[in-house]
């Protein structure tokens, strides 16, 4: 017969007999925990690195690559010298503002100090230029903001890779505002403006000249303009109000929406797949229509078919649409 005996499990207890030694080892590991501590807030803690004021005079154009600064322009008309105004705030020493005058040019960039240097760096800042209001002007951004306010000029360029673009009381033959990502915007403008941007919003008001506007993703609204509008997106929304002439009005899918607007001769109304809606302030007898939808309706004024309407009022321009899938409606 055999017999079972229970066995007792073995609990094994390590711990340190030295009550001295025990503190020792409590100690050590708050310091090393003090010591991450202390390198995680070096890390995100910013200094002063690099900090610039000075003034230029003769300055008749100003180019800036601000990289990561938000870089500002304001003009004056009652100034005469160029004052620029910058500061870096970082991490490391990474970054210095660069600047020198050619002749009557003044160039501005951020560069990195050195190469190969590796880490976590973290850096920020702006650079804040006043000047005479008569300036040509090429602002450029990896990232962050670029404005100009109160400019007038032959060439106006504003860039920025991911951020904002703001242009605000300026007059020139050309003015280009492009934004990879983020908002592009213009208010009370004069010149032909070419204004892009690829993933955003594009807002201009109060233009006087020709606009040429695209977009890759995002909505474009465009109001209160004296001149041509084109407007191209491949996706989103289209927004025209109170344009005197509308031209080419083309995105892949989404919406075109107008309000108080004027047809003309370089009228042309495309969408793979939306709805395009024109309210026009123009005369509906004065124009001919060929407009064309795959799948739903088409309409001009009171007149409406479902894939096909053509209208002969025996004008000189025809205005002509075509809707792969949607509706197209022109009405007062």
């Amino acid at each position: 017969m055999k017999t079972e005996v229970n066995k007792k499990s073995k609990t094994w207890i390590f711990s340190i007999p030295n009550l001295s030694l025990q503190k020792r080892v409590q100690g050590m590991l708050f310091l090393a925990m003090v010591t991450v501590l202390s390198v995680s807030c070096a890390e995100t803690n910013l200094d002063v690195i690099t900090e610039v004021n000075d003034q230029f005079d003769g300055i008749e154009a100003i180019e800036v690559d601000a990289g990561f600064l938000e870089m500002n322009y304001l003009g004056s008309d009652q100034q005469t010298e160029v004052s620029m105004e910058g500061i870096i705030r970082s991490n490391s020493d990474a970054y210095k503002i660069d600047y020198r005058v050619e002749g009557e040019v003044m160039r501005i960039r951020v560069i990195r100090n050195g190469v190969g240097k590796i880490g976590n760096f973290r850096s920020e800042g702006h650079l804040n230029l006043t000047g005479p209001k008569q300036m040509e002007l090429k602002l450029e951004a990896g990232s962050g903001k670029v404005s100009a306010r109160n400019v007038s000029a032959e060439v106006i360029e504003l860039h920025v890779g991911s951020g904002s673009v703001e242009l605000v009381d300026a007059a020139a033959d050309y003015i280009e505002m492009d934004a990879s990502s983020g908002r592009v915007i213009g208010e009370n403008l004069e010149g032909q403006v070419k204004a892009i941007v690829s993933s955003g919003r594009l807002t201009l008001q109060d233009i006087k000249g020709d606009v040429d506007a695209k977009g890759s993703s995002g909505n474009l609204s465009i109001s209160h303009v004296d001149g041509l509008v084109n407007a191209h997106t491949s996706s989103g929304k289209i927004e025209l109000n109170r344009v005197s002439h509308l031209g080419s009005l083309v995105l892949s899918s989404g919406q075109i929406y107008v309000l108080q607007s004027g047809l003309s001769a370089h009228t042309y109304l495309k969408a793979s797949s939306g709805n395009i809606s024109v309210h026009t302030s123009s005369k509906l007898s004065q124009f001919n229509y060929d407009l064309v939808s795959g799948s739903g309706k088409v309409k001009v004024g009171d007149k409406q078919a479902s894939g096909v309407l053509k209208i002969e009022n025996g004008a000189p321009v025809t205005i002509k649409g075509e809707v792969n899938s949607g509706r197209i409606e022109i009405v007062n």
